[in-house]
């Protein structure tokens, strides 16, 4: 399983070991920006372009009150995601990589997307990112602009499948070239991209493949 396509190191690494990476988009996620309701909530929102919270998470800002004014004078607390973890190379991939930013050494690093909720979840005036079947009513999701100017955009399921959320990837299994066809490996891609399938990846919190089955 994989939530991002491989590097070209690692499709080399690959195909040194005589491994053919073939991916099967089986759902679509989104790496949501979220905050302690300390920093805002859905009476007094947040919304940022993708430049503000890479600044944010590069340590160029040490206070909220410096990103926006009426924001707490309160020191930032930035979370994130351990080094290979897919969700944060999607976070980083659209926030710190345009601008070559780095992530600031004060940020508190995570093992997993659990983690990082129940920890922003329980630390005031904190930041961080998670895939969204992880969003909960304990936290504030920030709305993403692409740029200043652009419209902020909130995650919804309507708003990721269209593309419109500007932090969006898909998830994969990952086989060795393409399965043969009617074996197990096979059928069990094809029960997962099945309607049947795709109302399981809902159930968990993601979303249906948009081309496969059009959400409403």
């Amino acid at each position: 399983m994989a939530s991002r396509e491989p590097k070209i190191a690692e499709i080399d690494n690959a195909k040194n070991k005589g491994v053919n990476l073939w991916l099967h988009p089986i759902a679509l996620d989104a790496v949501i920006v979220v905050v302690h309701p300390s920093v805002a909530n859905s009476s007094h929102p947040l919304n940022l372009t993708l430049q503000e919270v890479g600044r944010i998470f590069a340590g160029m800002y040490t206070y909220w009150d410096e990103v926006k004014p009426g924001l707490p004078h309160k020191e930032i607390v930035v979370i994130v995601r351990e080094p290979g973890s897919g969700t944060r190379g999607t976070f980083e991939e659209y926030t710190m990589h345009p601008w070559k930013y780095n992530l600031t050494e004060r940020a508190s690093v995570q093992p997993s997307n659990p983690a990082v909720r129940t920890k922003v979840e329980t630390t005031p005036y904190s930041i961080g990112y998670v895939g969204f079947g992880f969003i909960s009513e304990k936290m504030h999701v920030v709305s993403l602009a692409k740029e200043s100017g652009k419209p902020y955009i909130s995650p919804t399921i309507t708003s990721i499948a269209k593309g419109e959320y500007p932090i969006s990837r898909y998830l994969y299994l990952v086989t060795n070239g393409q399965p043969k066809s009617g074996s197990l490996v096979d059928r069990f891609i094809d029960f997962i991209r099945s309607e049947e399938g795709q109302k399981i990846v809902e159930a968990n919190g993601y979303l249906r493949l948009p081309y496969l089955f059009p959400t409403s």
